[in-house]
């Protein structure tokens, strides 16, 4: 059973990478990029709460291997629609 967030996720997906293409923030995220990916590189990550992507695909770009999760698959359709990933990124189930 869904709970109120993983439904507030779902209706919502399609709009959270619109904070990543505010112009206030481009500076900033560039800074925290170069951050992230330099510590990633040639590393192993797995990416809990992946959500949309956004980060999961910077990692992928340096890292050894990207593995990327998330229990609300509106998300991560947003996410597997960024690239070809050799492993897509996959749902794992709530447990309540």
């Amino acid at each position: 059973m869904p709970t109120e967030t993983e439904e507030y996720d779902a209706q919502r997906a399609a709009e959270y990478d619109q904070v990543y293409e505010k112009p206030e923030r481009q500076e900033d995220l560039a800074a925290l990029s170069n951050l992230v990916t330099s510590a990633l590189v040639g590393r192993n990550v797995l990416d809990i709460a992946a959500g949309t992507g956004f980060w999961t695909e910077r990692s992928a770009d340096v890292a050894r291997s990207t593995m990327a999760c998330d229990n609300n698959e509106e998300t991560l359709g947003v996410a597997r629609s960024r690239r070809t990933w050799p492993t897509p990124p996959s749902a794992v189930p709530s447990r309540r």
